[in-house]
């Protein structure tokens, strides 16, 4: 606002500027949940192979040394 208020930029431009920033942040936010589902998708598959179960019985199972 200020450099519009300061006749730096016309309010036209700073529109602009505007929908670039907004497309940047979605970006960012895009990029945010595909790692988030990536990971979850990995659990998933960890879970679902039985790798999970298998790990889990085995460290509770096994004795003592």
């Amino acid at each position: 606002m200020a450099p519009v208020a300061a006749g730096d930029l016309t309010a036209s431009e700073a529109a602009d500027l505007a929908k670039v920033v907004d497309i940047h942040v979605q970006a960012l936010a895009t990029a945010a949940f595909e790692q988030r589902l990536a990971r979850l998708e990995g659990e998933a598959s960890f879970i679902s192979s039985g790798r999970a179960l298998a790990t889990s019985w085995t460290s509770k199972s096994a004795p003592a040394p």
